[in-house]
């Protein structure tokens, strides 16, 4: 465990975001122990230990991705990265297998709870401007930026009423703060 934890002038840092895996970076390590042990800083004090959580992408290298996802299979799988992320799709978020992945009893959300997370980091909330979502969203006749606010509130909710207290950090999306829907989903922005 003592590889895991931040060294010297970082030692006393309060707060780390850290990518969610199941197997971590040693897969003899349980995910709760990783997070208590993150948790505690040099000097005694807690630090908060926020999870990263892409809801706007599907992501070819997490737990979650089954053979023979590509894009368009599934449906919700819609195209490369714009900004040239390999290993990273655009998805409608809207699609209930998706958010099943994230939010679903046993999904990617009651995971890292149950790992001790503090919170999460919403990445690629932005992704409702994407010109692959908006076609999509067109052809299934919804609106990407309405959908998105649900969807982060719908994730925000999810958390929350398992821990009320769990904080919701939302990367980008400076378009989205003029909602209110919006920002009562959200503890903090990035």
């Amino acid at each position: 465990g003592e590889k895991l934890l931040p060294k010297g002038r970082h030692a006393d840092i309060k707060f780390l975001v850290i990518a969610f895996k199941s197997d971590w970076l040693y897969p003899s390590y349980q995910a709760e122990d990783v997070v208590r042990q993150l948790k505690l800083r040099a000097d005694g004090g807690r630090r908060l230990v926020i999870a990263y959580l892409n809801v706007g992408q599907a992501e070819s290298y997490r737990t979650y991705w089954k053979k023979g996802w590509r894009i368009g299979k599934p449906s919700w799988i819609l195209g490369t990265d714009p900004d040239g992320w390999q290993d990273n799709y655009p998805v409608a978020y809207w699609a209930k297998e998706w958010k099943a992945l994230i939010v679903g009893e046993g999904g990617l959300m009651a995971s890292i709870q149950e790992a001790g997370f503090d919170g999460v980091y919403l990445d690629w909330i932005g992704g409702f401007e994407d010109s692959n979502v908006l076609a999509k969203a067109k052809r299934d006749g919804v609106d990407a930026r309405v959908e998105m606010v649900a969807w982060v509130g719908e994730v925000s909710q999810a958390a929350k009423a398992r821990d009320p207290g769990f904080l919701i950090i939302a990367q980008n999306a400076a378009p989205l703060l003029s909602q209110a829907a919006y920002l009562g989903a959200i503890d903090g922005v990035a």
